[in-house]
């Protein structure tokens, strides 16, 4: 999983599955992420855009929950990361400035990368094994 997915975790998810061969149950836990995550994303990228520090990071915090629970660190940590700097910014009462602004689109770029990543490692996990 080299980081992207901590294993621990995940084989915590696999227990949950009452039959080894077909993981319904984590399939499922899985399924629902990757239907919700793009949509964060989408938010994600409006509320930059908008300059919504408040919405960038409630959406945020939103899928570094989920992410955390099924393990998924790298996403995580970066979503913590962009929480902590919009919460930085918004506590100053001041309009976002183009440094915050430009870090978080760059950790916007790098959470979608290790979403990525986690996709395709969790895909093929399930291609191979279930």
């Amino acid at each position: 999983a080299s980081g992207t997915i901590d294993v621990a975790a995940f084989n915590q998810i696999l227990d949950l599955d009452d039959d080894d061969t077909n993981y319904a149950c984590s399939k499922d836990m899985f399924a629902v992420y990757f239907a919700q995550a793009p949509a964060a994303f989408k938010g994600m990228d409006s509320a930059l855009a908008a300059t919504d520090l408040r919405g960038l990071a409630d959406l945020a915090h939103f899928l570094m929950g989920s992410s955390a629970t099924l393990g998924i660190v790298r996403v995580a940590g970066s979503c913590a990361r962009m929480e902590g700097v919009g919460e930085a910014s918004r506590s100053r009462n001041a309009p976002a400035d183009a440094a915050a602004l430009a870090q978080l689109g760059a950790l916007l770029t790098e959470v979608k990368r290790e979403y990525a990543d986690a996709e395709t490692w969790l895909r093929r996990w399930y291609a191979e094994h279930g």
